[in-house]
């Protein structure tokens, strides 16, 4: 099993659906072919790593990770490469398998996505909007950096622009309604406590600026944009031309 079927029995995040197809890597082939509901991806004698999921031979995750990263949607390849990074996967191994692989231009496509991903990333609403920003040509942020709190604690934020002194958070669904991620509250005390740990942010000398931003603004063509332009992060001089590119290629 290979590509996105692998992405989906190595438990890793996916923007979008799965599709009707099952994909595997099939070292006797030199190109495609897709017959019923499988896509055999032809390898060319070249015989990838694999381990066993569920007694189910499949790609590696770092194999798994570059084979997204040649193929499929860069938002997803973003997501995929981080959350691989995060499960302990060295970053040379990543660029390891892509150095022997893919046409070149597929090649440097992802070497782009590689050398971008971070396991800094907590979550894939995170990876994507940090790719968004990158496509906007926005300054790079500082992931996860922590604020002293008034009590002498520490609170930790998504992105910091520390040129614009400006807060980014990716305020995502699963906070407010996920159970375990609740611990115990209702999704009205999840609403105030975020309310006050924006204030307390607010009142740091340093930070001039705090936005949210949600799916609908960090998927390709949304109003991630506005969301960071009324932050006061910068854009990059081609930003329009850049999001409306993205934007023409669908999930």
């Amino acid at each position: 099993m290979s590509h996105r079927s692998a992405v989906a029995l190595h438990g890793l995040p996916w923007i979008g659906p799965f599709g009707g197809r099952v994909f595997f890597a099939d070292p006797s082939r030199d190109r495609g072919q897709s017959k019923g509901v499988t896509r055999r991806v032809g390898t060319a004698g070249r015989v990838p790593d694999t381990v066993l999921v569920a007694g189910i031979p499949t790609t590696s995750l770092a194999v798994t990770a570059v084979d997204v990263a040649l193929s499929d949607h860069p938002w997803r390849a973003v997501a995929v490469l981080d959350a691989v990074l995060r499960r302990g996967v060295p970053h040379a191994a990543l660029v390891a398998e892509l150095s022997a692989r893919g046409a070149p231009r597929a090649r440097r496509r992802a070497s782009e996505l590689v050398a971008f991903a971070d396991a800094a990333a907590e979550s894939p609403g995170e990876s994507i909007t940090r790719w968004g920003a990158h496509v906007l040509g926005t300054p790079t942020p500082v992931l996860q950096h922590e604020f002293v709190t008034d009590w002498g604690g520490q609170e930790r934020v998504d992105f910091w622009f520390p040129e614009s002194g400006t807060v980014i958070e990716f305020d995502g669904a699963a906070k407010y309604r996920d159970r375990r991620l609740r611990r115990g509250r209702t999704p009205e005390e999840v609403v105030v406590e975020e309310k006050r740990r924006e204030d307390a942010l607010r009142r740091k000398r340093d930070v001039h600026h705090f936005g949210r931003v949600v799916w609908t603004d960090a998927m390709p063509g949304g109003q991630l944009p506005r969301r960071l332009h009324d932050a006061g992060v910068p854009l990059g001089p081609k930003w329009g031309e850049a999001w409306r590119a993205a934007a023409d290629r669908t999930l």
